[in-house]
């Protein structure tokens, strides 16, 4: 569903319109790239993009680790309140889980060397001062920046929860199945296809707040246990595994956003259309 990527662009989707504008490719291919690997984790790409202090998501995260694993394609934005060493090796975990990287390509970012060096993990480097080079990983970025902005834009989310959106739409590019039948998110988890709702960044939803979160909030004998929500994507364990939970957070909190609450919930009602309230409210 185009909903979902927003890929292909598509002229005639006012999202896309505005949220997508490509500069060219960088085509040309580093030699350690050239020879193509057999298995997922034999070479995953990484590269960082950093927002100012003015962009913070909503943790504080000003940093995404953007990863791609060379053979499945498998991709994630892993944000972080930093590039720096520790949060690089964080992001490198949850993204791989239980399987090995046997080799790591990147610029020559003096955080990701260490990075690599700390998790002896053999690292590959792009020419310095070529980001041609680099251009397949600089791609990833592109598409996840601009994916970003599209479904943040028609969903009318704040800018803060722009953590969120990243991951969405790496998930919904993953699970996009090409010619073959086969899906990025199907190579990377050998053989097994995603399970879950498809269902747009932002939109609304209803879900079940948990039984301990409404004693917290003083839930009267007779008040409903579901509440309208907007929705913000899916709950992945380490390797990107997903076990049934999603992301989600009340519409009422959104008029502070201090009081917004992200729930990881499993009991969740998708209404039959897809609306934005955020947006409608905004426009």
């Amino acid at each position: 569903d185009h909903q979902m990527s927003h890929l292909p662009k598509n002229p005639y989707c006012e999202a896309c319109n505005f949220g997508k504008y490509f500069s060219k490719h960088a085509r040309r291919r580093d030699p350690a790239l050239k020879k193509k690997p057999e298995l997922p984790g034999e070479l995953v790409l990484g590269d960082h993009f950093i927002l100012g202090e003015e962009g913070s998501g909503l943790e504080g995260q000003r940093a995404s680790l953007a990863l791609k694993d060379s053979k499945s394609k498998y991709s994630d934005a892993m944000p972080s309140k930093t590039k720096g060493v520790h949060d690089s090796i964080n992001a490198v975990k949850e993204f791989m889980g239980k399987k090995a990287m046997c080799g790591f390509y990147s610029d020559n970012s003096k955080e990701l060397k260490a990075m690599a060096k700390a998790l002896t993990i053999p690292h590959f480097t792009a020419t310095p001062y070529r980001p041609q080079s680099n251009g397949e990983i600089e791609r990833e970025i592109g598409l996840i920046s601009q994916g970003t902005k599209t479904v943040q834009w028609i969903s009318g989310m704040p800018h803060e929860f722009w953590p969120y959106a990243s991951r969405h739409h790496c998930l919904s590019r993953n699970v996009m199945k090409g010619l073959g039948g086969e899906s990025a998110w199907i190579q990377w988890h050998d053989g097994i296809d995603f399970t879950g709702k498809l269902w747009p960044y932002g939109s609304k939803i209803c879900f079940k707040v948990p039984k301990q979160l409404l004693k917290k909030q003083g839930k009267l004998k007779f008040q409903a246990d579901a509440v309208v929500g907007v929705f913000l994507g899916y709950f992945l364990q380490p390797g990107g595994l997903w076990t049934g939970d999603y992301l989600v957070a009340s519409l009422k909190d959104f008029g502070e956003l201090d009081k917004v609450h992200v729930h990881r919930v499993r009991e969740v009602t998708f209404p039959d259309e897809v609306t934005f309230p955020l947006k409608e409210a905004r426009d």
